[in-house]
């Protein structure tokens, strides 16, 4: 049904009194300048908490103790062990399904208002064209992150018969619409962004939930890898980087220690778009253990393993040399769901691999990890074949972008990119759990409330 829930919304976040008390939805609020129209999408509604974020709860991350498990709550379990019954129905998942919505209105709200404008009231054109633009990718970009968790697994050969999610266009969010398919939604997700593209301001702008045309190419890079459409993916990337390229030396910053963040929002030059998921986790960061395999991983002069990672205490229930995740690129406890610049230098370097163009993919590999090493301890990688390359590339997607929501679109588009895709392993509760290649895991189920109303198809 994807009606709106403003006043939910606004309530749950903060900073939205303005947006509930002036503005609360297109039958109460007549925006006529341009600047009424940059209000409405400069709202916490469109960037905070709200992204669907389970994606990040079902990648192996981490995994959970006993006492963890009934500490957690039962989204999280359900997330974890890659059981949706577990948790339908819950206000946080109906909440991950209509957050992203309410953004998405917004946007066809402003689309269809500005469309309508005089052209005397259009001035100036760049300020018209900036909020257009945005936006239209504040509309591809929620439907991007739905569409990778609730649509099932993007298969070129059958996208136009897979199911998607719900596809709105229009500022008509009484009627029944039902789940479209998935060719269908990346093609409305590829058009908005190219259109985008045109319209938006160069560079990375100062407020970070602002887009510019970086993270126009950013999203198009992360889209089209999905869509296995890898030399257009490594051509956007190129533009991406060859506008605005500001990697951060790691060296720079302070460890996570208790109660800090070492990526503050403000200093942190690699974010292309700032914005984070439905918070389901941060009362609890400690009971969700990094997984011992991942965070041994790191080499003990890679600076991402302190500053990412901290320890827990040792109690009863929680085993010696134990770590959660505290390195967030929104700079607190929320997670990350927004765009960076790291993310596309590897998918850059995987795309580079995959068409076999391994000494510019291992360029772009370095010239990151050189900045995650402390100072004269890294050894550029060289001479790989293709085949190694891309294990290492994708080594390095997993640690890097360890805990954002880009990670679980990585692992669906993966099941048909990489052969013999592993299967995915969590303990919880000292029982094992796993997630094998093509699963029915991969594509959330929707609110049961949703399919209630719209008689739509659930995924398996």
């Amino acid at each position: 049904m994807t009606r709106p829930y403003f006043l939910i919304a606004c309530l749950s976040l903060l900073g939205c009194k303005k947006f509930l008390t002036e503005k609360p939805n297109g039958n109460t609020y007549s925006p006529t300048m341009i600047i009424d129209y940059r209000q409405m999408l400069d709202e916490n509604l469109m960037i905070v908490n709200s992204t669907p974020g389970l994606g990040i709860l079902a990648a192996n991350d981490y995994y959970l103790t006993s006492a963890g498990s009934s500490a957690v709550g039962a989204v999280i379990q359900g997330a974890a062990s890659w059981q949706p019954s577990v948790y339908q129905p819950s206000s946080l998942i109906d909440r991950a399904w209509s957050g992203p919505y309410d953004a998405i209105n917004v946007c066809n709200q402003v689309l269809a208002g500005m469309e309508k404008m005089a052209m005397a009231d259009r001035q100036p054109m760049v300020d018209y064209n900036a909020v257009l633009g945005t936006a239209l990718f504040y509309r591809a970009f929620h439907y991007y992150r739905l569409e990778e968790t609730y649509g099932q697994l993007y298969d070129p050969s059958s996208s136009y018969t897979s199911l998607g999610v719900v596809l709105r266009l229009s500022t008509d969010v009484a009627s029944s619409v039902p789940r479209c398919h998935a060719d269908t939604i990346y093609g409305a997700i590829l058009g908005d962004l190219k259109r985008a593209v045109s319209l938006l301001p160069p560079g990375v702008q100062s407020f970070h939930n602002r887009p510019g045309q970086p993270a126009a190419w950013a999203l198009l890079t992360q889209v089209l890898m999905t869509l296995g459409n890898y030399p257009q993916a490594e051509l956007y990337a190129d533009s991406c980087i060859g506008q605005y390229n500001a990697l951060i030396d790691y060296n720079n910053l302070q460890p996570a220690l208790t109660g800090s963040f070492p990526f503050p929002d403000s200093l942190n030059t690699e974010i292309l778009f700032q914005c984070s998921a439905t918070d389901y986790a941060s009362a609890h960061l400690s009971q969700m253990l990094i997984d011992t395999g991942l965070y041994n991983s790191y080499a003990s002069n890679d600076l991402r393993q302190t500053l990412y990672f901290k320890p827990v205490a040792t109690t009863t229930t929680t085993p010696a040399g134990s770590h959660s995740y505290y390195g967030s690129y929104t700079g607190n406890h929320y997670f990350f769901s927004g765009l960076s610049l790291d993310a596309v230098y590897l998918y850059r370097a995987e795309c580079r691999a995959l068409e076999g163009d391994v000494d510019r993919a291992l360029d772009d590999l370095n010239m990151l990890l050189s900045r995650r090493y402390k100072t004269g301890y890294y050894l550029p990688h060289a001479g790989l074949s293709q085949t190694n390359a891309l294990l290492l590339i994708h080594a390095e997607e997993r640690k890097e972008l360890v805990f954002r929501e880009q990670h679980w679109a990585d692992l669906r588009r993966l099941n048909f990119q990489v052969p013999g895709m592993s299967t995915l392993y969590r303990s919880i509760a000292g029982q094992s759990y796993t997630l094998a290649p093509f699963a029915n895991g991969y594509a959330f189920q929707l609110p049961e409330a949703e399919i209630a109303a719209d008689k739509s198809p659930q995924n398996p």
